[in-house]
């Protein structure tokens, strides 16, 4: 196929690719693969393109072809001519041939050439511009664009897909408004839609407004509790479109939800999906222990916040940040900072509920199948709640809401002796006794429980040291101690005990000598079976127990007992093949799979690093070890033959079943 550099052509889509945080069209050229950028908006679009067209741009370096998406074909599919849209000033600039314009940005994130002045308040970075497309022009792949005189007068009477189609967003209208009350039974909210209808029936332009509030109040919280971060962004974008619209439109309109609202919304998305939200929410903290909500910190307080609404680590590893964030705002007395305080409050209770909730399911399943409570979803539940009762104590007026909390800690009480005797967790039963009363609950008090919940992942990682040497801490090596194995009689055969400078022993007696890594008992019933030793980039070695019992010299101390270059993450024996948990963490998101023994190849060097049982890619590996006793509860979704996967994000609500029953197999997902 002969390409002529500047010139456009048509691909078929093969697949999307994702590389780097940036989405790419994947096409073929001469039986090649050549990958295409992505427009940003259309990653949050869900694209389901079959045909591109491209403008070829020569070779790379390599002979590879160099390919961007046609602008002209994405102006013709956004943009239809003498329509209006909405347009965002960015500054005055010059084009290519010298003349001076006005560059514009659309809510696609493309950029636009204006060549009519603008006054001083269109200058501003968040008034809607609305132009006319004048034409598409073919040559220079641009806007003709004409702006729309700013008219005094309230607009004339405008339907819904007028709306949809004035703020560029006609791809919505089905889902967004006709279809909005799909799913929803409440019937508060249908009486509040029939209220809208029938202003729309009375050509009264104040639907609206009590359209835009009831996205804000109603179906924003439908979309959040779905959890698609692309669906929330694209719900996010709407309404930034909407309430500027309303706001150039309708000024007199009160109690109208601002942009900058849900311009924190969809800036917390990109956080999330970039993996930045936890840098953003330490640097929020420094700025403000240092400034004070001031300046630059009062514009990232809408980005908190609605982090808070869309979290999903917001009970578990980033707690502390948030409970530290909501201190700042509670130690000023100033009526910004109530204002702040107010929201996180608000914000965090309906959370909490969802919590509650989902705590309530939980009890309700281990009832079902006879097992205890997670101690850890229970004290990551306590430990907010504790953190709101904090702020409500000091406020009469939310002595109502303050009291519903306190009926949620003796709610949660009940529940918890409802399924499992006190003596089975006191230290559970004990805080619970304790945040029931009438004691004053600390911030220090807090900030113990939170420690103890969610900082197991800190107390375990430990540092290498010196010549590759890794030592593993005591806190990590005897965590074993917290799910302690069932009372046997079983005849031991010996005692496997391995040092921290990687010699080790077979003797008679478990050892206690200093330097002791580990002491791994030989049970009768495993001189056929393995020995697991399970390394934290992903690694196991799987050793025959019987080449251990075979060594002649009992007390003799034998060198090479374990890969050294990595870190030791746990040692099982096992009598017969069986599934593994395997647990990574990958860019502080966290995957799951189950993968069978019998696909890991026997070694009898105790030395060597083993298969790779998952990606090297990983940051950290956790293993648990599913007894054969539990077999026919393993959820298959989650079983893998091949060892490369990571397995099933752990966030996923489509695999929240799965990862219950792992978790009632014994594994601390």
């Amino acid at each position: 196929m002969m390409l002529e550099k500047g010139l456009s052509y048509n691909f078929m889509v093969e697949r999307i690719a994702e590389a780097k945080q940036n989405h790419y069209y994947v096409i073929k050229v001469e039986n090649r693969e050549c990958w295409v950028k992505m427009q940003p908006f259309e990653i949050y679009q869900n694209p389901s393109k079959n045909i591109i067209r491209c403008e070829y741009r020569g070779r790379d370096s390599y002979g590879s072809h160099i390919f961007v998406e046609d602008r002209l074909s994405v102006l013709y599919e956004l943009y239809t001519i003498n329509n209006i849209y909405t347009f965002y000033y960015i500054k005055d600039g010059i084009d290519m041939f010298g003349n001076k314009c006005v560059v514009l940005s659309d809510n696609y994130g493309l950029t636009h050439f204006l060549y009519e002045e603008l006054s001083l308040e269109q200058k501003h970075t968040h008034t809607p511009i609305t132009c006319q497309i004048i034409s598409i022009e073919k040559t220079q792949k641009i806007l003709s664009l004409k702006l729309c005189p700013i008219s005094k007068q309230s607009p004339l009477w405008i339907d819904a897909d007028l709306l949809f189609r004035d703020i560029n967003k006609e791809e919505l209208i089905k889902e967004y408004f006709y279809n909005v009350l799909h799913g929803i039974k409440d019937g508060k909210t249908i009486t509040q839609w029939h209220n809208i209808e029938l202003l729309i029936k009375q050509h009264n332009n104040k639907w609206i407004r009590l359209y835009i509030r009831f996205l804000d109040r109603k179906l924003k919280y439908n979309v959040i509790r779905q959890g698609n971060l692309v669906k929330i962004h694209e719900f996010s974008q709407l309404m930034v479109c909407l309430t500027n619209w309303s706001k150039s439109n309708y000024r007199s309109w009160k109690k109208m939800p601002k942009s900058t609202k849900y311009e924190g919304l969809s800036k917390a998305i990109l956080l999330l999906q970039n993996d930045q939200l936890q840098d953003f929410l330490n640097e929020f903290i420094q700025t403000v222990n240092v400034e004070g909500i001031m300046g630059e910190a009062m514009k990232k307080v809408n980005v908190i916040l609605s982090s808070i609404e869309i979290d999903s680590l917001l009970f578990q590893s980033r707690t502390a940040q948030y409970i530290q964030i909501g201190e700042l705002f509670h130690k000023n007395k100033s009526v910004i900072y109530l204002k702040y305080i107010e929201a996180f409050i608000g914000i965090l209770s309906y959370r909490l509920n969802i919590e509650i909730s989902k705590f309530q399911q939980s009890v309700i399943g281990e009832q079902t199948e006879r097992f205890q409570i997670d101690s850890s979803i229970l004290l990551k539940t306590l430990t907010v709640l504790g953190m709101l009762i904090i702020f409500l104590m000091e406020k009469m007026e939310y002595e109502k809401l303050f009291q519903y909390y306190k009926a949620a800690f003796h709610h949660l009480k009940c529940m918890f002796l409802s399924v499992q005797k006190k003596e089975t967790n006191q230290y559970i039963y004990s805080l619970l006794e304790m945040m029931d009363g009438n004691d004053f609950f600390t911030w220090n008090n807090i900030k113990k429980i939170h420690l103890s919940t969610i900082s197991e992942e800190i107390l375990e990682c430990c540092p290498e040291q010196g010549n590759n040497m890794v030592e593993i801490e005591d806190i990590a090596l005897d965590k074993q101690l917290m799910f302690p194995s069932k009372m046997t009689n079983e005849k031991v055969l010996a005692y496997w005990n391995l040092y921290k400078d990687g010699s080790y022993v077979i003797s008679e007696t478990p050892s206690s000598q200093e330097g002791l890594l580990k002491s791994v008992t030989l049970l009768e019933s495993c001189k056929n079976g393995f020995l697991l030793l399970c390394y934290n980039k992903g690694n196991i070695n799987k050793i025959p127990i019987r080449t251990l019992l075979e060594k002649k010299k009992k007390n003799f101390k034998y060198i090479n007992g374990y890969h050294q270059h990595t870190r030791l993450k746990e040692v099982y024996t096992i009598k017969s093949e069986c599934f593994i948990l395997i647990l990574s963490l990958y860019q502080k998101e966290k995957y799951v799979k189950l993968y069978s023994t019998e696909n890991i190849s026997q070694h009898t060097s105790l030395s060597l690093k083993g298969n790779q049982v998952v990606d090297s890619v990983v940051d950290e590996t956790d293993f648990y070890l599913i007894p054969n006793e539990n077999k026919e509860m393993i959820p298959q979704r989650i079983v893998y033959s091949s060892p490369m996967p990571l397995g099933k994000n752990i966030t996923n609500i489509y695999y929240a079943k799965d990862i219950l029953t792992l978790k009632k197999c014994g594994a601390k997902i």
